[in-house]
């Protein structure tokens, strides 16, 4: 989610990027497709699925989401 623009980004201001390279669609990990490149992951993130809930923004799957109002 962090790596999503803001309206209130300063113009020209390079765009946030997801540390890593995405894995082979061939290859996907097991659990959390984001878990190898995520700061937030864990040994729950690196096993199992996280569920798929609404968020205010709109859908998220993840086991630590972030907070409202919460700083990226």
């Amino acid at each position: 989610l962090a790596a999503v623009p803001q309206l209130g980004d300063p113009p020209g201001e390079p765009m946030r990027t997801i540390p890593g390279v995405p894995p082979a669609p061939g290859r996907l990990p097991s659990g959390c497709r984001f878990a190898p490149r995520c700061s937030r992951a864990d040994a729950r993130c690196q096993a199992e699925d996280p569920p798929l809930r609404t968020q205010r923004a709109g859908l998220a799957a993840c086991h630590h989401p972030l907070q409202e109002g919460m700083a990226r």
